[in-house]
């Protein structure tokens, strides 16, 4: 079944944009324009969804960028309107109606709290049990998100490193499986396999109410039918899926029991909530120290993963694993105070993974874009842009063919205002520390010692950053 029929079988919201069991899908003007075509300058109104300021979130292996249309978004009003969560990253809340699971009768109830002693708190991202932040983009479609969070966090609890692709989650019908056998039949892919791409998940989304994706990439939610190559890939996924949910188990809700939650983590085990969120709460200014701050009302659904808690005070605080990429709060992660999640969880299960489906890992899918070689060595390329010293990625470092006064983007490869001394931006900002007036090198190894590598600037050797990433003018970016 896909994605579809998850409205066929709503008996009740998981949750709304609007804290009620029902909605209007929003209204939205019709695309007028094609998306823009890769390596070119984009038109007016478009901006690519991270912060410009760090330059290594650009190569987040777990998300390919595409450009959005701010332009359609920025003036939106009404339930579901997406909302810059921060610079330049949109979302759009969940609007689907989705069956609880808490309501269904083929998922067991976990045993609750027992009263015994638990840690004073948990962190499972220092354990190693929990799995990479992803970002779901312009596409409401967080539980799928979610679910694949919880999933790697159960393969980690069997020493594998394995990412499960939330676009085959979303688009395998797995929420109904769940929901009617507590269970999926169907095994899926990793990441790897089917990389996440929002355009392709606007068109796999035929919930109604998933307008808004329509306007940020200007392509129709809900036509990978008549698309030979996603109807492809969808098949392909289906057939060769390494990992499926053996089990599940609900928790208590309305109210949520925290201690249940907590003693869950305790052992190990990550937590799928929905909540119903204030997205001004949510908002990545708010989130001050990393905590979100209370709030009275919940305005929008919204699905994430507790992954850890700590005392505060004479109370705690969770920790929530969100899937708006890591220029959100602390790296995607935040605090939110115990009386919260008590109050606002509306949905909370766990899950057991085992192995299903193919026997040996398939061949990965391949990225439609000019960016599929990998340079630098052990940098993601997964990038729908142009990368300097890439096939077709506009050429090495440099000049290049630029006018007077500018220099070819480190990042984007095209034409940009040179820096002091003649400098190349870094992703359209001039990075400090860079050596003025110097001609930059592809950043390959080369002769460089053991340990080092070449920076992306100067084409001196120097020490690898901690992120994998070779420096830039001298400077490990954050």
């Amino acid at each position: 079944m896909r994605a579809a029929a998850i409205l066929l079988l709503a008996t009740g919201a998981l949750m709304s944009c609007d804290g009620t069991s029902s909605h209007q899908p929003p209204a939205a003007p019709s695309p007028i324009a094609p998306p823009p075509r890769v390596g070119t300058p984009l038109p007016p109104g478009w901006v690519w969804p991270f912060n410009l300021a760090n330059v290594v979130k650009a190569f987040d292996p777990y998300t390919i960028y595409r450009p959005i249309d701010v332009s359609r978004l920025a003036h939106a009003t009404g339930p579901c309107a997406p909302v810059e969560v921060a610079s330049n990253v949109w979302i759009q809340p969940l609007c689907a109606r989705l069956p609880r699971i808490v309501d269904s009768s083929a998922v067991p109830s976990r045993k609750g709290f027992d009263g015994g002693a638990l840690p004073a708190g948990v962190d499972l991202r220092q354990s190693g049990y929990d799995g990479p932040v992803k970002n779901q983009g312009m596409v409401g479609i967080c539980w799928s998100f979610a679910i694949s969070t919880v999933m790697d966090n159960g393969l980690r609890r069997q020493a594998r490193p394995d990412v499960i692709a939330p676009l085959h989650v979303m688009s395998s019908g797995t929420w109904n499986e769940l929901w009617s056998k507590g269970r999926t039949e169907h095994a899926m892919v990793r990441e790897q396999e089917w990389p996440y791409d929002p355009v392709k998940a606007c068109r796999y989304n035929e919930d109604q109410s998933e307008v808004w994706c329509d306007q940020a990439y200007h392509v129709q939610h809900g036509t990978w039918r008549s698309d030979p190559q996603l109807v492809a890939e969808l098949q392909r996924a289906d057939a060769s899926g390494t990992w499926r949910i053996a089990s599940m188990e609900k928790l208590a809700t309305s109210p949520a029991d925290p201690n249940q939650i907590a003693s869950v983590l305790a052992g190990g085990q990550s937590v799928y909530v929905g909540m119903n969120i204030n997205m001004e709460a949510f908002r990545h200014q708010n989130v001050r120290g990393g905590v979100i701050p209370d709030y009275a009302y919940g305005e929008a659904g919204h699905a994430m993963v507790v992954v850890g808690y700590r005392p505060f005070g004479v109370t705690r605080q969770f920790l929530l694993h969100n899937s708006w990429g890591a220029d959100w709060a602390e790296g995607g992660y935040a605090w939110i105070s115990e009386a919260m999640i008590a109050r606002f969880t509306d949905q909370a299960f766990v899950v057991g993974v085992a192995a299903g489906g193919a026997s040996s890992p398939p061949s990965p899918i391949p990225i439609p874009t000019t960016t599929t070689t990998a340079w630098p060595p052990g940098v993601p390329t997964n990038l729908p842009f142009p990368v300097p010293g890439m096939p077709g990625g506009g050429g090495a470092p440099g000049t290049g063919g630029c006018a007077a006064g500018q220099a070819r983007d480190m990042v984007f490869g095209s034409c940009a205002s040179a820096c002091a001394g003649g400098a190349p931006p870094v992703a359209g900002i001039c990075v400090p520390g860079g050596a003025a007036g110097s001609t930059p090198a592809p950043t390959t190894p080369g002769s460089c010692p053991a340990g080092q590598v070449r920076d992306w600037l100067t084409g001196t050797c120097s020490a690898q950053c901690s992120s994998g990433l070779p420096p830039a003018g001298g400077v490990c970016l954050p």
